[in-house]
């Protein structure tokens, strides 16, 4: 195990890598797993989380292997850890609350190499405290709930929309975005599992949308109104397995070319909410006004966590995916905006 007695100089950042190699040089014979080793050997074959998650850990140790390399888990001590921390943020790519979540990650895996008897004991940064994250920032002031009359302005703004690029058989792009609006409007669903529905997750007989949520794995299904029917079928093609064709990316603002790439983020965020006039709305806040106004309005059956996917007592994993009659008509008495009865 390395000394966690601190070098007589600091490294720079530049010279991390060299000085985890000089460092692990005075060390003797150690475990030669790094920790990526213990990932792939002893935690992903049996971890039960679904590949989102994964994919997470995937990223964590991405990092890990750009700033410190394939390090012995062994001659990993706490010095490693805070010199990890301080690089993993220090470009601004990646923010603090994203660096205590790989940190998080990371930290599980060492516990694994702990439980294996390929370290004594999991790198601590302080005798006062076993975390290994960065102190919470002062939260942002959340935005007012969105309105009637903002998503009226959005539906216009989706006449600005640029991606994805359509043409042929492919529904115009301002009538995708102009569904997509209507979906989370009603269901707040999380981005990815909007736009990425399948049109065999659209269930026309039983009325309902049946689908897999990416983060938790949990099944759900969501009615489908009348409204919500009319607006899928308007852009429904049968050459297309993909209800949103086209939305292949997420996009966004390149640091390096100073200019946004293209995507369906990048499209929202540059062309839609900007011709709107409401450069503060982001996707996410369909999500928590689904969750907030449905809750108030349907205090007894807890609409909005139910819709969200959220837990809510005496409902079972099953019971999310057959909405029960109250869940039905509970969103189909929900208001819609009247810029949705324009169809097509």
């Amino acid at each position: 195990m390395i000394s966690t007695t601190s070098p007589s100089k600091t490294p720079d950042v530049i010279n991390f890598q060299q000085f985890l190699r000089d460092r692990a040089n005075d060390c003797g014979a150690s475990s030669p797993e790094s920790i990526r080793d213990v990932f792939e050997q002893r935690y992903e074959p049996i971890a039960d989380v679904v590949k989102n998650t994964l994919k997470e850990y995937r990223t964590a140790l991405s990092h890990w292997d750009r700033i410190v390399g394939a390090v012995p888990v062994a001659d990993v001590d706490g010095e490693t850890i805070r010199m990890f921390r301080t690089e993993l943020v220090a470009d601004g790519t990646v923010r603090r609350t994203t660096a205590n979540k790989y940190l998080r990650h990371l930290r599980r895996l060492f516990g694994v190499a702990c439980r294996a008897g390929l370290i004594s004991a999991v790198p601590t940064l302080s005798d006062l405290t076993d975390s290994w994250g960065f102190s919470k920032a002062e939260p942002l002031p959340k935005r007012e709930l969105l309105t009637v009359d903002d998503v009226t302005k959005l539906w216009r703004g989706c006449s600005s929309a640029t991606y994805p690029s359509c043409g042929g058989w492919m529904p115009p792009t301002p009538l995708l975005w102009r569904v997509v609006l209507v979906l989370q409007w009603t269901y707040g669903q999380r981005t990815e599992d909007c736009l990425r529905l399948r049109w065999d997750n659209v269930l026309w007989s039983d009325k309902r949308i049946r689908f897999r949520a990416s983060k938790t794995g949990k099944l759900q299904g969501l009615p489908m109104t009348e409204n919500v029917e009319a607006h899928l079928r308007s852009i429904y093609r049968q050459n297309s397995d993909r209800v949103f064709v086209g939305f292949n990316r997420p996009g966004g603002w390149s640091k390096k070319r100073q200019a946004w790439e293209r995507g369906y983020y990048a499209t929202w965020r540059s062309e839609i909410r900007d011709a709107a006039g409401l450069p503060d709305v982001d996707l996410k806040n369909f999500r928590q006004r689904v969750v907030t106004e449905y809750n108030a309005a349907f205090d007894s059956i807890k609409l909005g966590s139910w819709i969200a996917g959220h837990s809510v007592q005496g409902v079972s994993a099953q019971n999310y995916e057959q909405p029960t009659n109250a869940i039905r008509e509970a969103i189909n008495a929900a208001p819609v905006p009247a810029c949705f009865s324009e169809i097509g």
